[in-house]
């Protein structure tokens, strides 16, 4: 096999290399941009947890001064 052959082989094999590490880099970008989106969509049903539970303590601390109240008016 003359030489200039096996260095067009060469050059063939390197740019199938590297468009196939391409390809791969950009599945990997596209993966962590899903993994961020991931991460966003939880930290904002963590936050709306929260409030929830703010909110569900805020009627509990009602609840009972209505039920002190309720209490007081009894006696």
């Amino acid at each position: 096999m003359p030489i200039p052959n096996v260095i067009e082989e060469l050059q063939e094999r390197m740019k199938r290399d590297l468009e196939q590490m391409e390809e791969e880099m950009e599945q990997m970008e596209e993966e962590m941009e899903q993994m961020e989106e991931k991460m966003e969509q939880m930290e904002e049903r963590m936050e709306q947890m929260e409030e929830e539970k703010e909110q569900k303590g805020e009627e509990m601390e009602q609840m009972e001064e209505k039920m002190e109240q309720m209490k007081e008016e009894m006696e």
